[in-house]
């Protein structure tokens, strides 16, 4: 794995670190105190985070007069974790905000959580003929998806029904300039989650019910792993602050079946514990049960619920495993390619994403998951930085049946007998836009810390940059010169390693441990009295009530 050093200053104390650390991030200085204290979301203005202010102000008064007009409303959303928490958002305002209006009233606004099988993914012509016969709605609001969906809306349109767009994906672009569906408003920008677009309108409409609602703001931020910066970094930073205390009973009761303690939520646990479980249901069953669990006040059926999303996400984890050992069997087939592109019909449409992102990780290349489903075939894609793959894909648009997405992650369809010609397209247009310097796996460092840095100060100076994501990542530095005094294999299975190290030219320095989760196999070759170099993330381990700094290993070299 290559090292790319970003500074070669080697701090003395915490306050050049913190400098060190800005400097890496491209604060400037007019930016640094904003960075550190990020402003609160009630105060954002519209058009700092690119919306069209003509086009909003359109939109909120459309909204208010829809429910002053005892107008039907379907909030249409989307069956992953922004989706969901876009819905929640939107609905329980419009709801709270109706009911106000018209308490005795029928007419109040109902959320639509497409089904993946059933109807594919954002609105789609199916959903929309389900949602008239259900509902028979005036309006139909989307939150996190319709950006692309040109036809769909048109069709809406047709029907009598009005369409306020709300959304934050890549939209389609003629000659640079951006081309959107005929909605009667169109509410949109590409620098936030479609969760905070959401709540940024829902904020206009009433400013008390949206701010009880920033946990789900938070949830979604972190789970859609926008950049952690300006707006977003506001959203996750009082996201986590509102879950630590949210009196939402799905919420409590998520983190009670999942064994987390609500209080000590991070932006680690919205990523790897609250998110997948939410994702759990649009993947394998039904996202609908993930909105009822957010928007529900009973709390026996909080906890019933927050059980069925645990178990689901059990079996998640389980078919995610099998069928990436067959789509990794695929990709190493693949070694000249600049591009991964897998298929199988064995592939469950809900974990193509997954399929994708564990070759991401394993490979290092932009990755495509395929299987074929009711005579279409659907894909999930997967890049790596510096990768736009929604633009590729758009290179052979003609072939595709839809496509949508972000720089990062993007999905699409197709005719199944096209599959042949789309690979070798892709494989084409990959090996002559993405270099071998992309595909190269490397490993930011910070900077170089003497091993005087490795203390619980050092974790304390740290904090103020947190929560950590994409663009905001956790700071990551190069400890050299470090002697092993003890390794051991930990864990159930003997797949972590725990190393003992000290300074080998500091004496006056304590040694302290390097944990290496899931490293066992790969430095089965260290041995005691080795000189290392370990690249990590310093930390805090808690024993007996006694605190001691920690290195979290991400690499080893050893002299």
């Amino acid at each position: 794995m290559k090292w790319n050093k970003k500074s070669e200053k080697i701090p003395e104390n915490t306050k050049q670190l913190t400098e060190i650390i800005l400097e890496n991030r491209g604060i400037p200085k007019s930016a640094i105190e904003e960075f550190l204290n990020p402003m609160h979301p009630e105060k954002l203005k519209n058009k700092a985070v690119g919306f069209d202010t003509k086009q909003f102000t359109a939109a909120v008064a459309f909204i208010k007069k829809a429910i002053i007009d005892d107008e039907k409303i379907v909030i249409f959303g989307d069956y992953d974790v922004d989706g969901i928490c876009a819905s929640a958002i939107l609905w329980q305002v419009l709801f709270k905000l109706y009911k106000i209006e018209h308490p005795e009233g029928l007419n109040h606004p109902v959320p639509f959580i497409p089904h993946r099988e059933k109807h594919g993914y954002g609105i789609s012509q199916t959903a929309i003929e389900e949602i008239i016969e259900s509902h028979d709605p005036k309006i139909i609001i989307t939150v996190d998806n319709g950006v692309v969906a040109h036809e769909a809306i048109a069709y809406a349109r047709q029907k009598g029904i009005a369409v306020v767009l709300t959304d934050h994906h890549q939209p389609e672009y003629i000659e640079e300039k951006p081309i959107f569906p005929s909605a009667n408003c169109v509410v949109h920008t590409t620098q936030l989650c479609g969760a905070t677009v959401a709540w940024m309108l829902a904020r206009a409409l009433d400013l008390k019910l949206a701010s009880q609602l920033l946990d789900l703001a938070g949830i979604a931020t972190i789970a859609d792993q926008v950049p952690l910066l300006g707006a977003n970094r506001s959203f996750a930073k009082f996201g986590i602050n509102a879950l630590q205390v949210s009196n939402n009973v799905g919420i409590s009761a998520l983190c009670k079946a999942a064994g987390i303690v609500q209080s000590e939520i991070s932006e680690g646990t919205v990523g790897f514990v609250i998110a997948p479980r939410i994702n759990a249901m649009g993947r394998l069953e039904h996202g609908l049960d993930a909105l009822r669990l957010l928007c529900t006040r009973n709390k026996k059926q909080a906890e019933d619920l927050a059980t069925v999303l645990n178990d689901t996400n059990v079996s998640r984890q389980d078919m995610t495993k099998q069928m990436l050992d067959l789509a990794q069997l695929q990709a190493e087939q693949l070694a000249e390619e600049h591009i991964l592109i897998v298929f199988s019909e064995e592939f469950h449409e809900g974990i193509l994403g997954l399929i994708a992102g564990g070759l991401v990780e394993k490979f290092h290349k932009p990755a495509i998951a395929i299987t074929r489903d009711a005579g279409l075939a659907k894909a999930s894609a997967r890049s790596v930085f510096g990768v736009n793959i929604v633009d590729m894909l758009r290179e052979i648009k003609q072939e595709l049946v839809s496509v949508g997405g972000h720089p990062m992650a993007a999905g699409f369809s197709f005719l199944p007998e096209n599959l042949d010609t789309i690979k070798m397209r892709l494989f084409e247009i990959a090996k002559e836009s993405i270099s071998k310097e992309h595909l190269e796996k490397s490993l930011a460092i910070d900077c170089q810390i003497p091993v005087s840095l490795v203390s619980a100060d050092t974790v304390v100076a740290l904090l103020v940059f947190a929560p950590y994501g994409m663009k905001n990542p956790q700071p990551v530095f190069e400890i050299s010169d470090l002697t092993i005094q003890e390794i051991k294999s930990i864990g159930k299975d003997k797949e972590h390693i725990k190393l003992r190290v000290c300074s080998s030219t500091d004496e006056m320095t304590p040694a302290f441990d390097c944990l290496g989760w899931r490293m066992n196999g790969h430095y089965s070759q260290l041995k005691v009295g080795d000189t290392v170099t370990i690249v990590g993330t310093v930390d805090i381990n808690e024993w007996r009530n006694k605190q001691f700094p920690q290195v979290i290993i991400r690499d080893i070299k050893a002299k």
